[in-house]
């Protein structure tokens, strides 16, 4: 999209034509869901409780640092939550909620270490947060002569520098205090600005 600014047009002085009026302004916006987010594998002692990981207490978890999924883990019995945020030092998460219930749980440790593993790659609604992404470009061309044209050019890519974090712990540790969050870790560029002269003829 390319719009040309109403401003120091004809009515205006020659000076202020020549050099303020004439700007143009183009953009573009990026908009999607956010990549997959990988799920523990098979040798991270646990195993998928049937519970949609993207849900906690059968709500929508918002794309946050402490919990980009469901990180709760029952014990091998399946009646105790046991990383709960309001529990001991060592396994309580921000990411499992202190109002967490077992029914809601999305994991469960297994007895001993032979066991299949029931957890797909990737759920459709665990994904990375995936905020709007903007760049916009403001030009002129001024007319030198009749022949030559000088044009100026200034390009802001991620205008607005919207971070945007990719980084997800998922590992094989599904009781650390970490498990389930989204370290602040950026994965994009920030703002950048590009000057550019051009002179054709």
């Amino acid at each position: 999209m390319t719009y040309k600014l109403p401003i120091f047009t004809s009515d205006a002085h020659k000076f202020l034509r020549a050099t303020v009026g004439g700007w143009s302004i183009s953009g573009d916006a990026t908009f999607h869901s956010g990549g997959l987010i990988t799920m523990p594998n098979n040798t991270s002692g646990i195993v998928w409780t049937g519970v949609n990981p993207g849900k906690i207490n059968n709500s929508f978890i918002g794309r946050r640092f402490t919990g980009a999924f469901n990180a709760c883990v029952l014990d091998p019995t399946g009646s105790t939550i046991i990383n709960r945020a309001d529990g001991p030092t060592s396994t309580a998460n921000a990411a499992c909620p202190a109002s967490a219930t077992p029914e809601t749980a999305a994991w469960r440790k297994t007895a001993n270490s032979f066991y299949l593993t029931n957890i797909p790659p990737n759920f459709s609604t665990v994904r990375f947060a995936a905020p709007p992404y903007g760049n916009a470009t403001v030009f002129k061309a001024f007319q030198v002569t009749e022949r030559v044209k000088f044009e100026l050019r200034v390009l802001a890519e991620n205008i607005a520098n919207t971070p945007y974090f990719t980084a997800v712990s998922n590992g094989n540790t599904p009781t650390s205090t970490t498990f389930g969050q989204m370290p602040a870790t950026e994965s994009n560029d920030p703002r950048s600005l590009q000057f550019t002269a051009r002179v054709s003829f």
